[in-house]
């Protein structure tokens, strides 16, 4: 049985993710092509066969990313961080990163511009202070939390 941490479980996830595209790529590049000519077949038996021992690797990379992420997913569900499982924690990360694109957009969007009838209009945020506390709170929380999911991730072993 082979052992790994998160962290190179989730790497792990990513390579056999790579090679599961290029092989789904290779279903049109590889084995699509003209069959016939003028009627007569002229695709060999090899190539048939290439295309079925293609199609059985597509489905062991399918259930090698399955099987990481479900031993994954386990621990994160055991593992805590204030209380909370990782699953939520991350969860709480992807929203919360969410969030500081949204007010990172506002606090950017500030400008002017000259209005018939109005003359100059200036459009920002209604209380710039108060969304840039937020915004740099949020980023402290969202550093410190995602710091945390490192170290669960680099110390918790899963077995294979």
């Amino acid at each position: 049985m082979e052992k790994m941490t998160i962290s190179q479980a989730i790497f792990k996830v990513s390579e056999i993710q790579s090679e599961l595209n290029e092989k789904r790529y290779a279903l049109s590049s590889q084995f699509f092509g003209p069959v016939t000519v003028n009627g007569k077949k002229i695709v060999d038996e090899s190539k048939k066969e290439k295309l079925v021992e293609h199609i059985e690797r597509l489905e062991e990379l399918n259930e090698e990313i399955a099987v990481l992420k479900e031993k994954i997913a386990e621990k994160n569900l055991e593992n805590k961080i204030d209380g909370k499982s990782v699953t939520y924690v991350l969860e709480i990360l992807r929203q919360k990163r969410a969030m500081i694109n949204s007010l990172e957009a506002n606090l950017r969007d500030t400008r002017t511009s000259v209005e018939s009838g109005v003359g100059a209009v200036t459009y920002a945020p209604y209380d710039e202070k108060r969304i840039r506390e937020k915004y740099e709170k949020l980023k402290e929380e969202t550093f410190r939390l995602s710091s945390e999911v490192d170290r669960i991730n680099s110390t918790t072993y899963i077995e294979m």
